[in-house]
């Protein structure tokens, strides 16, 4: 069975991959002082559950690269974020079906996760990156694989609960990918869900601008997580990663600043 790939590239006989778990790992390996930093703590304050919804997101956040597979020397994972957020919105389905957590308000605790998940390539332009996969097509057997990978994960990242209902969902993803379901028809349930969010945005409602905030603050933590953990790995930076690293510096490991 094929492990998936995070990340892969040849370059002058040099191969550099990454399997997805190992990039998992990595990143919730950086949330270890989440709690005891000053966006952590902001986190809290506004929910009670919020180093759960950051864990999350990092879990659920490259989900969707199962989809897509090696050609030539360089893999590209262009929309990926789109894949890996309909996955979560059917586990979503299922963690309120199931009463996973006893949490007063699952939408405070679930729709900031799907936004994460959603846009942390936001800088790329999710628009066109939606544009690019329409017509890309995915196969049930995608998902077995997904599985496989996701055997390798211990109760450290997901809880025995959460990893059954997570393959629950894959299984239930499988079944519709066999029975007709396209990259389109993702697409559209994933702006749907989107656009519910985006209205709440924009209400001057009290609960509505903590969800808000909940929000933005799930999506930088991520982004900074998943920029430092893949430099580490694979080498190189970007401007961007720079100021995610500084980020990181000032406010989510303030004790100690980041090594190389």
């Amino acid at each position: 069975m094929r492990r998936i790939l995070s990340y892969y590239k040849k370059e002058n006989n040099k191969i550099v991959e990454e399997y997805l778990l190992d990039h998992i790992r990595d990143c919730i390996s950086l949330l270890n002082k989440l709690n005891r930093s000053s966006i952590g703590m902001m986190g809290i304050s506004l929910n009670k559950n919020f180093l759960d919804m950051v864990r999350l997101s990092v879990v659920f956040h490259d989900l969707g690269k199962t989809f897509y597979c090696k050609r030539g020397d360089f893999i590209s994972f262009t929309g990926h974020e789109i894949f890996s957020a309909y996955i979560f919105h059917a586990f979503e389905k299922e963690f309120i079906k199931n009463k996973l957590y006893e949490i007063e308000n699952t939408s405070m605790f679930l729709k900031p996760i799907l936004f994460a998940v959603s846009f942390h390539h936001h800088p790329m332009g999710i628009k066109k990156r939606m544009e690019q996969i329409r017509l890309m097509k995915i196969l049930p057997a995608s998902l077995d694989e997904l599985l496989y990978e996701l055997s390798f994960m211990d109760s450290s990242i997901l809880s025995v609960e959460e990893k059954n209902l997570l393959n629950i969902t894959i299984e239930n993803i499988r079944c519709k990918v066999k029975n007709g379901l396209k990259t389109i028809d993702i697409i559209e349930q994933l702006n749907n869900s989107l656009r519910d969010i985006f209205d709440r945005f924009i209400s001057g409602k009290k609960e509505d601008i903590a969800f808000k905030n909940l929000s933005y603050i799930t999506l930088v933590v991520l982004i900074s997580v998943d920029y430092i953990s893949a430099k580490k790995s694979r080498g190189g930076g970007t401007i961007f990663g720079n100021v995610m690293e500084e980020f990181y510096k000032l406010y989510l490991d303030p004790y100690k600043l980041y090594e190389n």
